[in-house]
């Protein structure tokens, strides 16, 4: 309440002054080489305004009356420069970026070098552009202010070649998302996700972002472990004006909204806000006994198996409300005379939703003799909270920034599967189940970041020091599964020696993770053919700690003196709701066993000490540039089990790369690249126990035995610029894989994971961004862009001595984005229709009897409107998500595994998921000065 408070406080400060003034913003460099200018001194000419840029090249002029301006730019051993032409609206920003060119002499530093503002724009995006030494493709803070996105996660979909799975996880190039990097800031980003290497991008608002680069090769400054990409989320410093915004949202699913809805019967008192309290939690007079457990009399068991909750059943409710979300964002920028200034923004979210979604499944021998066939409605609740705040200060020759951010992500879903197992050939039993699986998962991380600037030789030292903190709590998981054998269903408990997680068990697990992370860079502007080149190097340091417990407890009988259990008949007496009531556990002697192959405590340790040298070269007037060097990381892992050897993994690895830049003209570029990269297992891979995935029906056992990957890349590039904003580029690439780590299909419902021999694949990608005012010139057209990219890969794995003609698992054989897109001059009015297609895509491997399992393609369409009122205080924005309803299949592939399209004669589906159509409506209001 009293965030919120200040929130409003800030906000009708804002509304003190009105909008008649305008700011001018920027970043000052060098023409040569590309890099920031600290301490350049920037005239308003005509007032008494001025400004003097920072260490990073930023400067900001604030407060200055509508109106056309002349800008006069001057820095020691540097040509003046002066921008005439200079438009000021009220309350917009006008950007600015300036390039100054180094005089050969004191006398030459006198001349003054004169250039419209039009002239200067289109000259500045050009040397932006050539600042990337690497093939890359991005996106800055003024495309994305024109665009309508809520958050990164639509962000990226602007962006070539990448693509966002359940509008938050990004795939780079069509590689799985374990081959893909995250950076915040320069400073790598924990995983969102505890049991993968993903990051949730919809967690951070868009209006709070500077800008997005998606590196496709990579420098010896950047983490080793991207084969598919590193993905560079910059947030925004100093926030060029104050503001202050409220937003709310609602929407409409047609397969949810105002459908019956059930939920489980375990509630909790916070579970609006997100968190799963205390109630859920094991029982103290199981906590008590816990490690002696085993060892008690099966009385004493069932005497404890009594003090569970009997939290079995559905609770019916009318129907399922709509979504609700809600974003609080705020910052300013403060100004002083001698240059410094001191910049903040925060933000927080709330958002909480239904979803309900329907799933057919199916299991299949390898003679294509079906096991079961089963139906699942799926209800979940979802309710989401985020919090991010930035502070930084910046003078002439310094900055720091303090950025810390929170999400919280609850989850209560419940599902309903009916369907029947084939037992033989003519035995038929059909099957009914339940299960309430809550899940409490987030992400803090904090982050101290320096740069600063030593004497007038450009001398620069960054640092990083993180530390953030990922959890995942599932609290009291319950599953039942009743068989009809006979003429009733029933619930068959083995004894307590077998009890079987799949048919009636409570799961508790939990996962804390610490991620530590300091860095530091040296970088060294030397002359050399008379021109100036960058030397750059640098270490780092990580270290992660995991702390992971999952107990599965699975309920047997003590009844039958032979030990064969019991079978309980569901009847009007005995219900779900009451079969394990004190009545029924007493009568039928049930109790709470342990299941050992799914029950397991480890620690996670793990080490990354990474040193790198690298050198920035230009040669022929900045026509060739070169950026080289060697990047050096010792990884040191260890699984520390009770009872069981330690496993401990370590390797040191050489990472070269090299990315060669031509500029043929100011429009043209080559580019090459070459660089090693490296893959490392995750704790949950590499822990041996075994997870029941209720919602796939499948066991996930780890494996202890899996190597690091190496993978070597290689790239070329044509870009071609032909206006400001609009780009033609063409793409090949190829990439071999070490030893890569795979997700197999053993068979019989169980995953794991595995080294392949070695895997290669190559492809190409096509890009277009243009607009479409050659069709009709005219001002509208102007602002209509048509953009697209395809991207299309193949390849060949070596599995177990022999080579398949199939791609590397989570690979997509192509993928193809589109859009097109209509932003106002004004920005007050955008729209833009997206579309989505993805090849097949191989989920798992086949081993041993496992088949080869892949992801159909599907069309995916979504639409987007915004519109601005009121001097573009407030904006409305709808969309329209999934617009074709195609289901998202899975495959067993039959027959020719080297054709891995689906073959409705040959090929089996075995799950089928449907999500239905999503509209949504935001409000956003906006006070700023």
């Amino acid at each position: 309440m009293r965030l919120l408070l200040l929130f409003c406080m800030v906000g009708i400060s804002f509304l003190s002054q009105a909008q008649v003034y305008g700011i001018i913003s920027g970043k000052t460099y060098a023409q040569e080489g590309e890099n920031a200018l600290a301490g350049v001194t920037v005239i308003l000419q005509g007032s008494s305004q001025g400004a003097i840029s920072d260490v990073d090249g930023q400067y900001l002029l604030r407060q200055v009356p509508a109106g056309e301006y002349t800008l006069l730019f001057r820095y020691l051993g540097y040509q003046t420069k002066i921008i005439t032409g200079v438009k000021v609206e009220p309350g917009t920003i006008t950007t600015l970026n300036v390039g100054l060119e180094r005089a050969a002499s004191a006398r030459l530093s006198e001349i003054v070098v004169t250039a419209s503002f039009q002239q200067n724009s289109i000259q500045a995006l050009y040397a932006d552009r050539k600042k990337q030494p690497v093939i890359s493709d991005g996106i800055s803070a003024d495309m994305i202010a024109r665009s309508p996105d809520k958050h990164m996660g639509d962000v990226l979909q602007r962006i070539s070649g990448v693509r966002v799975e359940d509008g938050k996880f990004a795939v780079v190039r069509g590689l799985a998302a374990r081959y893909n990097e995250t950076l915040l800031n320069h400073a790598p980003a924990p995983s969102t996700e505890p049991d993968a290497k993903a990051f949730s991008f919809d967690i951070i608002p868009s209006e709070m972002v500077d800008q997005v680069v998606v590196y496709k090769t990579l420098t010896p400054d950047l983490p080793g472990d991207a084969a598919g990409g590193a993905i560079q989320v910059r947030t925004r410093d100093f926030p060029a004006l104050p503001y202050f915004s409220v937003s709310l949202g609602t929407g409409y699913n047609s397969q949810t909204t105002f459908r019956h809805f059930y939920t489980g019967r375990s509630k909790g008192n916070l579970d609006f806000l997100g968190w799963v309290g205390q109630s859920r939690n094991l029982p103290s007079a199981f906590q008590l006994v816990r490690q002696q457990y085993a060892t008690l009399s099966p009385d004493q068991k069932i005497s404890i198996t009594r003090q569970f909750p009997n939290t079995f059943g559905a609770v019916s409710q009318p129907s399922s409300f709509l979504p609700f979300s809600l974003q609080l964002a705020g910052g300013n920028t403060l100004t002083f005379h001698s240059g410094k200034k001191i910049g903040y923004m925060a933000a927080v979210s709330y958002n909480n939703s239904h979803q309900v979604l329907d799933q057919d499944q199916a299991q299949y021998l390898l003679n294509k003799e079906e096991i079961y066939d089963l139906q699942s409605d799926i209800f979940q609740k979802k309710v989401r909270t985020g919090a991010l705040f930035n502070i930084a200060y910046s003078s002439a020759h310094s900055k720091l920034t303090w950025i810390t951010f929170a999400s919280n992500e609850f989850h209560n879903d419940f599902y309903i599967r009916t369907g029947k197992i084939f037992v033989g050939s003519d035995q038929v039993n059909p099957i009914y189940s339940q299960n309430q699986h809550i899940t409490q998962q987030g992400l803090y991380l904090t982050q101290l970041l320096g740069s600063h600037q030593m004497g007038n030789n450009h001398l620069r030292i960054g640092w990083t020091a993180s530390y953030g903190r990922s959890y995942r709590l599932e609290p009291d998981q319950r599953i039942l599964t009743l068989e009809k054998k006979n003429s009733n269903y029933a619930l068959y408990l083995s004894n307590e020696n077998s009890p079987a997680v799949n048919t009636a068990a409570r799961i508790y697990s939990r996962l804390h993770e610490d991620i530590y992370n300091a860095q530091i860079s040296l970088s060294v502007p030397i002359k050399w053919h008379a021109q100036t080149q960058l030397l750059k190097a640098g270490i780092s340091e990580t270290y992660r700690q995991r702390l992971f417990s999952i107990l599965a407890l699975g309920y047997a009988s003590d009844l039958d003196p032979y030990g064969r259990g019991a079978v309980i008949d569901i009847s009007k007496d005995v219900t779900i709701e009451n079969l394990f009531s004190d009545t029924n556990i007493n009568h039928y002697r049930i109790l709470l066993a342990n299941i050992p192959q799914n029950t397991k405590d480890y620690t996670g340790k793990a080490h990354l000490a990474a040193a790198y040298v690298m050198m920035e070269n230009h040669f022929f007037r900045n026509l060739l540039q070169l950026t080289w060097g060697l990047r050096t990381e010792y990884n040191f892992q260890q699984l520390i089990s009770l009872n069981q050897p330690t496993q401990k993994y370590e390797n040191l690895d050489l990472l070269p790369s090299l990315n060669v830049t031509y500029y043929v003209q100011p429009q043209v570029d080559i580019r090459l690249g070459y660089y090693r990269s490296v893959n490392r297992p995750e704790f949950r891979e590499l822990a041996p126990y075994r997870y029941y995935d209720y919602k796939r029906n499948f066991i996930i056992s780890g494996n202890s035995e899996l190597k690091r990957s190496l993978q070597d890349n290689l790239d070329l590039r044509v870009e071609y610029y032909p206006a400001a904003d609009e780009i033609f580029s063409f793409s090949l690439f190829y990439k071999h894989f070490q030893q890569p780590v795979e997700q197999v299909n053993l068979g019989n419902d169980v995953l794991s994971y595995d080294n392949a021999d070695h895997a290669y694949d190559y492809g190409f990608e096509l890009e277009m961004n243009k607009k479409l005012n050659f069709l009709i010139h005219s001002s509208f057209w102007n602002h209509i862009f048509l953009y697209g990219n395809f991207s299309y890969l193949d390849g060949g794995v070596n599995f177990q001595g022999q080579h398949q003609r199939r791609p590397l698992q989570g690979l997509s054989k192509y993928m193809i984005n589109a859009g097109i897109t209509y932003a106002s001059d004004r920005g007050d009015f955008s729209l833009s229709v997206l579309f989505n297609r993805n090849g097949e895509s191989m989920m798992f491997r086949g081993e041993n009897d496992g088949l080869d399992t892949y992801e159909r393609p599907r069309n995916m369409l979504d639409f987007q409107v915004s519109k601005k009122f009121s001097h573009q205080r407030f904006q409305c924005r709808l969309t329209l998500s999934n617009l074709l309803m195609q289901h998202t299949q899975l495959y067993y592939k039959y027959g020719n595994t080297s054709h891995i399209r689906f073959d409705p004669n040959q090929d089996r589906i075995i799950s089928d998921i449907q999500e239905g159509l999503t509209a949504s409506i935001s409000l956003r209001y906006l006070i700023s000065r």
